[in-house]
């Protein structure tokens, strides 16, 4: 049964700010992004920012990844602070914030957070062998269930191991790794009417309604972010996903 006690206003748009100048390496400009997301190979975008402490702590790790990966990903970094459309396009409230594409130039992924070096090279190499789109958490956080497909739509229910605190407007649903529209989620969490910087507290299921334009498909996958109760920015938020086959 889905509970909502109250709607908790968090006011994390990114981590705290550092007085310590950053050494971040910024590229992006919107020519190197369009050129990397028709270069036939799949592209990392990074949202960082100089003030964030996350960030400067994932530098080493994003200049390694640089070099291991060069000849198979594109890993472009972005400045939150001045690359506002795409902190809007994306909805990105947090840094570090990434967004993965496939070889063909489409979004299959996004995640917030603080990210350990094997934990992003395992997502790396799931993008490179083409299977990023197919690959759950495994901590068996979330789950989909009632899944029903009716007139170009589908409906189903998001189930979550234990009551949770669940960011509004940051619920993703994939159908054959390609995103999909979301018309609606009970509790609201797509609308505008649903602000970015609040989380929703004590839901342990989400029922949402989505468009499959293309049809049924084979396998739907759903994605959600979450905090910890230690909260803050980082390490304290951070996504899980459930998949479904058919």
């Amino acid at each position: 049964m889905m509970r909502i006690l109250l709607i908790l206003a968090l006011l994390v748009t990114g981590c705290v700010a550092e007085s310590t100048p950053t050494e971040i390496t910024f590229d992006y400009t919107p020519e190197r992004l369009q050129a990397a997301l028709v270069s036939g190979k799949p592209t990392v975008l990074q949202l960082a920012a100089s003030w964030c402490s996350y960030c400067v702590k994932m530098e080493p790790t994003m200049q390694a990844l640089r070099k291991e990966y060069g000849g198979r990903v594109n890993i472009i970094t972005a400045d939150f602070d001045k690359e506002t459309d795409l902190v809007s396009e994306y909805r990105v409230f947090a840094t570090p914030f990434f967004v993965f594409f496939d070889s063909d130039g489409e979004v299959i992924r996004t995640l917030m957070g603080y990210q350990e070096m094997d934990s992003i090279k395992k997502l790396l190499d799931g993008l490179v062998m083409g299977s990023l789109a197919y690959t759950s958490s495994p901590t068996g956080e979330l789950a989909i269930g009632d899944v029903q497909y009716s007139n170009g739509r589908v409906s189903l229910t998001l189930r979550l191991r234990d009551d949770r605190y669940v960011r509004s407007r940051s619920l993703a649903v994939f159908l054959d790794g390609k995103p999909l529209k979301i018309l609606k989620s009970e509790p609201d969490l797509i609308s505008a009417e649903a602000p970015n910087q609040v989380f929703v507290f004590n839901i342990d299921q989400i029922r949402v309604v989505a468009e499959t334009p293309e049809g049924k498909g084979e396998f739907l996958e759903a994605q959600l972010a979450i905090v910890d109760e230690e909260g803050g920015c980082g390490e304290g938020i951070r996504d899980i996903f459930a998949s479904h086959k058919f």
